[in-house]
This record gives C-alpha cells, sequence and structure tokens, in this order.
C-alpha cells in the first residue's frame, strides 16, 4: 500500500501545474517537498519495520526444528527481502527528488529576491524622476516670471525712450528709424502738425 501511495504522490507531483507567479512557484515547491519529506519518512520507517521482521525470521530460523517450518520462513524472508530492496530504490528516488525540489526551491528564492531588489530600483528611479520633474517645473516657473519682468522692463523702457531732433531729420524720418508712424509721433508729443526743431526732444511710442 504504501509503493501504491508513493508511486500516486509521483504522479500527483509530475502533473501539478505550472504557476505563472514566482511566489506561487515557490509556494507549490515548498507544498511539494514537505509531502515528499512526509512520504520519505514514511517509507523510511517501512524499511526499518522490514529490517526488523527480518531479524525476528532470522531468529526463528534459528530456533526451528523442522525443515518444513524453515523453508516457509525462507520463503518469506526472500519476499521481505524483495520488497525491502524495492522501498530501498524508492527511498533513493525519493532522496533525488527531495535534492532536486531543494534546488529548485533555492533558485526560486533567489529569483524572487531579485525581482524584489528590482522592483525596488524601479521605484528609486521613479521617485528620482518625480523629483527631477518638481525641480523642472519650478525651473520654468522661475523662467516665465523672469520673461514677463523682462518683458515689463522692456515696456517701461520704450515708453520713456527719447529723441533729440539732430539736423536734417523729420517726423517721417525719425518714424522709419524707431520702426513707428508719424501719426504716433505725434500723438506722443502733443504736435498739432509735422513740425519740429534741431535740439527738441521726441517721445518714442
Amino acid at each position: 500500500m504504501r509503493i501504491i501511495s508513493c508511486t500516486l504522490l509521483f504522479l500527483l507531483w509530475g502533473c501539478s501545474p505550472i504557476k505563472s507567479s514566482p511566489n506561487d512557484q515557490e509556494h507549490q515547491t515548498e507544498l511539494t517537498l514537505h509531502q515528499m519529506k512526509a512520504t520519505l519518512d514514511d517509507v523510511s520507517h517501512d524499511v526499518q519495520c522490514f529490517k526488523t521482521e527480518i531479524e525476528i525470521l532470522d531468529e526463528k530460523i534459528h530456533h526451528a526444528k523442522d525443515q518444513k517450518t524453515i523453508e516457509k520462513i525462507n520463503q518469506k524472508q526472500k519476499t521481505i527481502a524483495n520488497e525491502l530492496s524495492t522501498l530501498t530504490e524508492k527511498v533513493a528516488v525519493l532522496q533525488k527528488k527531495q535534492s532536486l525540489i531543494s534546488q529548485d526551491l533555492d533558485r526560486l528564492s533567489s529569483h524572487s529576491n531579485n525581482v524584489t531588489l528590482s522592483l525596488k530600483q524601479f521605484k528609486d528611479k521613479i521617485s528620482l524622476l518625480q523629483k527631477n520633474q518638481k525641480n523642472f517645473d519650478s525651473a520654468i516657473g522661475q523662467l516665465l516670471e523672469l520673461k514677463t519682468s523682462i518683458e515689463n522692463i522692456a515696456k517701461l523702457s520704450l515708453s520713456n525712450k527719447k529723441y533729440k531732433v539732430q539736423p536734417g531729420d523729420s517726423l517721417e524720418k525719425i518714424a522709419r528709424q524707431y520702426k513707428t508712424s508719424v501719426d504716433k509721433l505725434r500723438e506722443a508729443n502733443s504736435l498739432k502738425d509735422d513740425l519740429i526743431v534741431v535740439g527738441q526732444e521726441l517721445k518714442i511710442p
């Protein structure tokens, strides 16, 4: 019965579905390893029982008085010896399987640790990028404020800009020079006509 149980255990273990998650694989491997250890303990117990039974049979043979009883005991001893040999082989197979599962479990643990480390590094990179983004946004805000200040200063400077009339100047010439119009020059300086004189200061709109 124990040999059949061992065989069923191997079949169930061999047909178990592969988990997509490393944590699920590790859990399944630990469960299978635990079951195999329990089965290995049972088989080892059976081996010990068979050895004890063989020793008892040897003792009976030693004290047996008739040949028929001795032959019967010998036959029983051979049967037990065969079963013991089979169980010993099963123990060896189980031990090998246990070793392989332990190796798989170590690999899964290592893989899980690597995945955890990679996730931590990825989160750290995201945090750094978010921090850099905040710094970038702050710098953009400061640049926009500086741009507004410069524009205001430029407007103020232009509004206070003056020009002293030189010989040969006219409103049309000055308007072309400062890319404005004669009408705007007249309006900015409250001129009723185009008459200007040398040395006169004009506001440039």
